[in-house]
């Protein structure tokens, strides 16, 4: 993930939001005690049921809202047309407590044909250490008031993108799987639709040369595997091709 920096004068959400909560947001927890949350509590709080009715009737949310999107979207994704959720989640973290009920990723809750998309952090408050979002791997993503997190497309991560040059294809790992059991090693009876992935990473080679496939466990370099010994020409040229490609498209 990419930490970006935001105007807090032009977006100025904090102060909206105190406007609204009539607090310091980073007093919300003084107000009550709440117990250890789970998925269906944590979105339960005296907070976010005021912040949810106000977003739904505040012109000056929805103005400063829009306006933050488009801002994105010009860093992102330029002219391309996009498609956005119209009502932020809204996550609190109070003290000895969590701000999100279970450790998941959005695909879990999504149907398989669901488009790929980013996710985007952008705290309130100053968030670091244990008061901010913590990775997988354990990173945490630490930030100042007027920073955000841009979930990068990365086709190494597990998020579901995919890079495909003239002679490579690089593919995120899939958690797609069959919902019919019908199969033996064999995906094509597979009534749901589901189709196996061979690889993450596929370089086709040359006449002379036969593909290299390269698969990995959630994230690249975890449990990697290749489809066979490599040697130190092939690599050079397999590479040469995909830094040519990617300097000619960037």
């Amino acid at each position: 993930m990419e930490k970006l920096k935001y105007d807090t004068d032009d977006f100025s959400f904090k102060e909206l939001l105190w406007d609204w909560f009539k607090v310091d947001l980073d007093r919300l927890h003084e107000n009550s005690k709440y117990k250890y949350f789970n998925r269906k509590t944590d979105q339960q709080t005296y907070w976010h049921k005021i912040f949810y009715k106000k977003v739904r009737s505040s012109d000056e949310w929805n103005w400063m809202y829009k306006w933050f999107i488009k801002e994105i979207k010009k860093v992102r994704w330029e002219n391309k047309p996009i498609v956005y959720q119209k009502i932020p989640t809204f996550r609190v973290h109070f003290p000895d407590n969590v701000a999100v009920g279970e450790w998941h990723k959005d695909i879990e809750y999504r149907s398989k044909d669901w488009v790929n998309e980013l996710n985007y952090y952008v705290p309130l408050t100053e968030a670091k250490n244990t008061s901010t979002i913590q990775l997988e791997d354990n990173k945490t993503l630490d930030s100042d008031y007027g920073e955000y997190w841009d979930d990068e497309l990365d086709p190494f991560a597990n998020g579901g993108e995919e890079l495909k040059g003239d002679t490579f294809h690089i593919q995120a790992y899939s958690w797609a799987m069959c919902e019919c059991a019908v199969f033996e090693d064999d995906y094509e009876k597979c009534d749901c639709g589901y189709k196996e992935q061979k690889y993450n990473f596929r370089w086709d080679g040359t006449n002379e040369i036969e593909p290299i496939e390269v698969s990995w466990y959630k994230y690249f370099p975890r449990g990697n595997s290749v489809n066979r010994e490599t040697t130190v020409e092939e690599t050079q040229l397999m590479l040469r091709e995909i830094i040519s490609y990617l300097i000619e498209k960037n």
